[in-house]
C-alpha cells in the first residue's frame, strides 16, 4: 500500500492532450469499447482495466456526487480530480443527459495536494452537487483553482473516502481522469473518455 501510494504522488505531474494524466500508448483489449469508435485522439483505455470489478466496487464502495434526476435511470461512474480542468469539461458535457442517466462523480487524489482536501470538502457538503458546482465556478481562482479548503474543518473519514475511492481506482487499472465506466442493457461494460462529447455520451448509452 505504501508503495501504491508514493506512486499516486509521483506518477501523475504531466497533463495528456486530453486527459489529466500520462497517456498510455497500448491498444485497448477487444473485449473494451476503443476509444476510436466515439472520437479520434482519444487516451486509450488501459490494457490491465477490469470494468466489472471498477463498476462493482464503484457500486459498492464509492462515495461521490448524484445529480438530481427521474428514478430509475441508469447508472454511470465518472472518476474526477479536483484539479482536473479535462474533469471539469466533460461535467458540462454530461449535464444534457442528466435527466436520462446517473452520472455518480467519484472524487479521487492523484494530481496535487489540493485534491484530497478539496474532494473531501465536496463530499462532506451538505448538499454535494452545489459544492461540487461551487468548485466549477471558482476553477478560474488563483493561486488555488477551485473551493479553498484552508479553513474548512474536513471530516477525517471523508478523507478516507477519496483514498477509499483512489484505491479502487488504481486496483482496477484506472490511469488518467477523467475515465468513467458505464454498463449497458447486456451487461456489457464500456468505458467513458476523456474528450468525449455530448453527442458521444449519447452514442454510447444508444439514448
Amino acid at each position: 500500500m505504501t508503495n501504491r501510494r508514493l506512486f499516486l504522488g509521483a506518477a501523475l505531474a504531466s497533463f495528456a492532450l486530453v486527459a489529466c494524466d500520462s497517456k498510455t500508448e497500448t491498444p485497448a483489449p477487444k473485449s473494451q469499447t476503443p476509444a476510436t469508435a466515439y472520437q479520434k485522439n482519444m487516451p486509450e483505455v488501459p490494457t490491465d482495466w477490469d470494468a466489472e470489478r471498477m463498476y462493482t466496487e464503484f457500486m459498492e464502495s464509492a462515495e461521490g456526487v448524484h445529480f438530481p434526476g427521474p428514478a430509475g435511470r441508469p447508472m454511470a461512474f465518472i472518476v474526477f480530480d479536483t484539479q482536473c480542468s479535462y474533469c471539469l469539461r466533460m461535467l458540462d458535457q454530461t449535464m444534457p443527459l442528466k435527466d436520462k442517466i446517473d452520472f455518480v462523480w467519484v472524487p479521487v487524489a492523484l494530481l496535487n495536494p489540493h485534491s484530497e482536501p478539496q474532494a473531501a470538502a465536496i463530499l462532506s457538503g451538505l448538499n454535494r452537487v452545489e459544492m461540487f458546482e461551487r468548485h466549477h465556478a471558482q476553477f478560474s481562482n488563483q493561486p488555488v483553482r477551485g473551493i479553498d479548503t484552508e479553513n474548512m474543518i474536513i471530516p477525517f473519514d471523508k478523507r478516507q473516502a477519496v483514498w477509499t475511492n483512489t484505491r479502487i481506482f488504481r486496483l482496477t487499472g484506472g490511469r488518467e481522469v477523467p475515465f468513467g465506466v458505464m454498463k449497458d442493457k447486456d451487461g456489457n461494460f464500456h468505458p467513458i473518455l476523456s474528450g468525449m462529447k455530448t453527442s458521444d455520451l449519447e452514442k454510447l448509452f444508444g439514448l
